[in-house]
């Protein structure tokens, strides 16, 4: 991950969940749960690494979904952004979730051993990564056979009819910058409008992933991806 996006992230962290359900008009709540949904795996018990958790709400909305269907889980929210770690622990530790570990990590320079994990997660995080083939491959290292990969982010829509939201939304983000971080928020309109799904797939397919595939979320503006090793 680069130096600029983590000093663009050092600059955003007090009001980063504030703008998000804000200016998403609240339905990122939702799309953290569907992401939730697709990490419980049929394992009674597994662990799961959060790539560049962020303040942890992915994380604490997957604990919360395992607790729902009595499943034990492990999880790692890693994050190379120490002030965005500072409030998911903080959040995690309010909550008494002991089953959330946060810890400093780079996603394109993972220590993990090979196999460490039955299923990742990410949010938001595919538009921010500087090479998108190596994080496939680190993505892969990491899993254990049979593991699973749920991703989600954002970026134009595929249906001609939402991209009326699509661009209110982008509106909105413009105007957030008025209020925040005129370079954060300028760098979220344009990491959107340029990322290009289909060329995530590939690397994603190139990496070694089977089963591999894209599912549209509310709105259309964000979506997951999900496949397995």
């Amino acid at each position: 991950m680069s130096e600029r996006i983590n000093h663009i992230f050092s600059k955003i962290y007090r009001q980063y969940d504030f703008m998000n359900h804000f200016y998403s008009m609240g339905i990122d709540i939702s799309w953290r749960k569907s992401a939730a949904l697709k990490a419980i795996i049929p394992k009674k018990s597994f662990r799961v690494l959060d790539v560049a958790t962020g303040t942890g709400d992915l994380a604490i909305d997957i604990a919360r979904q395992a607790s729902k269907e009595r499943k034990e889980v492990s999880i790692v929210g890693m994050d190379f952004n120490k002030k965005m770690l500072e409030v998911a622990k903080r959040k995690i530790d309010k909550r008494n979730f002991g089953n959330i570990r946060v810890e400093l990590g780079d996603a394109l320079k993972m220590r993990y051993p090979s196999g460490s994990f039955d299923v990742l997660v990410s949010g938001f995080v595919l538009r921010n990564v500087d090479d998108l083939d190596i994080f496939a491959r680190q993505i892969y290292r990491v899993l254990k056979k049979n593991g699973r990969i749920v991703l989600l982010d954002m970026a134009r829509p595929d249906n001609p009819a939402q991209l009326f939201i699509f661009n209110t939304y982008f509106g909105l983000m413009r105007l957030a910058a008025m209020f925040a971080d005129k370079e954060a928020y300028d760098w979220l309109v344009y990491s959107i409008g340029k990322f290009d799904k289909k060329a995530c797939i590939l690397k994603i397919k190139r990496a070694g992933f089977r089963n591999v595939r894209i599912e549209s979320l509310r709105s259309g503006v964000a979506f997951l991806i999900t496949a397995e090793k």
